[in-house]
């Protein structure tokens, strides 16, 4: 009896440990046919897309496309010529900041601030909402706040609505949209809408953060390891610069880590973090504006930033953000938006970028 029961101890390990390797191997097995099957297909992401303005005259007060096969050494795209005319679709006929999001149906958005800054730097009172299910083609609604929520905003009292820009809510399974606004009187503060379903009309703004009370702007939300990080810029009379803070929630008790997390003396803003395309770890972008330059740091954590040296850009980069995109997307992007003048754009719908 003893040997028997021996026996199906050893029988009943043996399948249980059978059964886990068999498990095992079927999920590597069909991770790597889907990865080979999305390769092929061109939905692999390969290469990255940089939306950015270049500066503050109205004619680069626009929005630009570049690629990038790493993250941080970019190339311009339609012969570094705006995608979309501003005089189009800003009331102020200019746009800053532009922000760009793939939703969780495969559309992008982009948000913006609408503003010209040669009417001065509190002479804008909302923001640009765009749509597109191709990166090419786009549809626009203008957001005046003080004709939106009069009750709430008005001309005299309102002096800033900057830098929105948009995540997914998981938990309320909506689109929440971020921005700064500055009120007279007031220092600088996050608030936060929900965009309607058709992503043209948004929600009443409520605060969504103030950093102990001091000028906040320009935030960035990414979510990781079941926390949302709050990446921003804040600045006292003694020094300024990039901070984050956390909390589990995206309307919950923002925790604050009151340490500056950008590698350089320079002054900086526009702080935006995107993960990499081999989900090896993290770039933490910023614009170093008084130099006109971008500085870029790698993160495996959020938590631990390293500069990265290694950049060759020869190009004016203003508070940009960035997506992965797929080779399907590179290709489309190339046809529609080539440069003509310099055809430098092969290399980043070849294979050997896979």
């Amino acid at each position: 009896m003893l040997i028997v029961c021996k026996n199906f101890g050893k029988l009943l390990k043996f399948k249980m440990v059978w059964h886990l390797c068999h498990t095992i191997f079927v999920y590597i097995f069909f991770n790597i046919y889907n990865k080979i099957k999305n390769i092929k297909m061109g939905n692999e992401f390969i290469n990255y897309l940089l939306v950015y303005f270049k500066g503050n005259h109205y004619l680069d007060e626009q929005i630009f496309f570049a690629l990038s096969n790493d993250g941080y050494n970019w190339t311009p795209i339609n012969d570094e010529k705006p995608i979309i005319n501003s005089e189009e679709i800003a009331l102020k006929k200019s746009i800053r900041d532009p922000h760009i999001i793939r939703t969780e149906n495969g559309e992008f958005y982009m948000v913006a601030t609408d503003m010209r800054s040669s009417n001065g730097w509190d002479s804008n009172c909302g923001i640009v909402l765009l749509k597109s299910n191709n990166l090419i083609n786009w549809t626009s609604q203008t957001i005046d706040f003080t004709i939106k929520w009069p009750k709430i905003f008005n001309k005299n009292t309102i002096e800033a609505v900057w830098a929105p820009e948009t995540i997914y809510d998981k938990k309320n399974n909506k689109y929440m949209v971020y921005y700064t606004i500055k009120e007279k009187n007031k220092n600088y503060m996050i608030y936060y809408s929900y965009a309607n379903e058709y992503f043209t009309d948004l929600t009443e703004p409520k605060l969504l953060y103030n950093h102990n009370m001091l000028n906040t702007i320009d935030a960035n939300i990414i979510y990781h390891n079941n926390k949302y990080h709050m990446f921003f810029k804040t600045e006292d009379d003694q020094s300024q610069g990039i901070q984050k803070a956390t909390c589990d929630t995206l309307q919950g008790s923002w925790l604050p880590e009151n340490e500056y997390i950008q590698k350089t003396h320079l002054n900086v803003e526009a702080p935006n973090v995107f993960k990499l395309n081999d989900n090896n770890g993290f770039i933490l972008m910023y614009d170093c504006f008084m130099d006109n330059k971008y500085e870029y740091c790698y993160s495996d954590d959020l938590i631990n930033f390293n500069k990265i040296n290694s950049i060759n850009n020869n190009i004016i980069i203003r508070h940009a953000s960035v997506i992965p995109i797929t080779k399907k997307e590179t290709e489309r992007l190339i046809y529609n938006f080539p440069n003509i003048k310099n055809n430098n754009l092969k290399l980043f719908i070849d294979n050997e970028n896979l």
